[in-house]
């Protein structure tokens, strides 16, 4: 699968990406989430992946998680030009 890169700290070009590669570095690997044993870093990212998508309030999206925030999509008749696509 190729990588496509895009320049340092260029949020119009994946405003995404750079938001989760800045919080990952911040709440993941500067608290010390450094292995050099793979089975061991993958299950800290797991752990992370699940704190990201469902513990972690994120205040661009009113202070839900992300899956809370896409519950509340799919139960409600929210126009789409009032909630935010979250990219996948």
């Amino acid at each position: 699968m190729p990588h496509y890169y895009i320049y340092p700290r260029s949020p119009k070009q994946n405003c995404y990406v750079e938001i989760s590669h800045g919080a990952d570095q911040r709440e993941f690997y500067d608290q010390g989430n450094n292995y050099s044993d793979i089975d061991i870093m993958r299950e800290k990212l797991r752990e992370w992946e699940d704190v990201w998508n469902n513990v972690r309030p994120h205040a661009s999206l009113n202070y839900l998680t992300p899956n809370e925030y896409i519950r509340k999509i799919e139960s409600t008749n929210i126009p789409t030009k009032d909630y935010i696509n979250l990219q996948t």
